[in-house]
């Protein structure tokens, strides 16, 4: 029986452990921006960077563990959930809230990132 593979050939064991490596070091971090690109702090005006847990990658994606909760201060609209790694910080992937899908809150509150997940293309 033929192993089960990828797009170009490559097994989904390879892909999984490509994966696996990719949440381990580079995914490490979740950090939000608002809507002007700037990072948002915590109510008291700390930095609220949350470690992302992954399940182990399978069939070819990986999804986050568990959710994460922010803290968000009046006024502010979140725009960008960004992931990172925890070594030189620096944004390895991202993803825009769509706009329709943006809300500014009116008093401080909480953003729950309850889902996230990761696949790999080779072309």
């Amino acid at each position: 029986m033929a192993a089960d593979r990828g797009s170009v050939g490559m097994s989904i064991a390879s892909v999984n452990w490509m994966l696996n490596q990719l949440a381990s070091t580079k995914l490490k971090l979740v950090r939000l921006y608002d809507d002007s690109g700037v990072e948002i702090v915590s109510h008291s005006g700390a930095r609220q960077d949350q470690d992302a847990t992954w399940l182990p990658a399978d069939g070819g994606h990986i999804s986050l563990e568990a959710s994460l909760r922010f803290e968000i201060p009046a006024g502010v609209t979140v725009a960008r959930i960004a992931f990172m790694d925890d070594v030189g910080f620096i944004v390895w992937e991202s993803k825009d809230i769509p706009v329709s899908e943006r809300e500014t809150y009116a008093n401080n509150g909480l953003f729950d990132v309850t889902e996230a997940h990761a696949t790999i293309s080779i072309l």
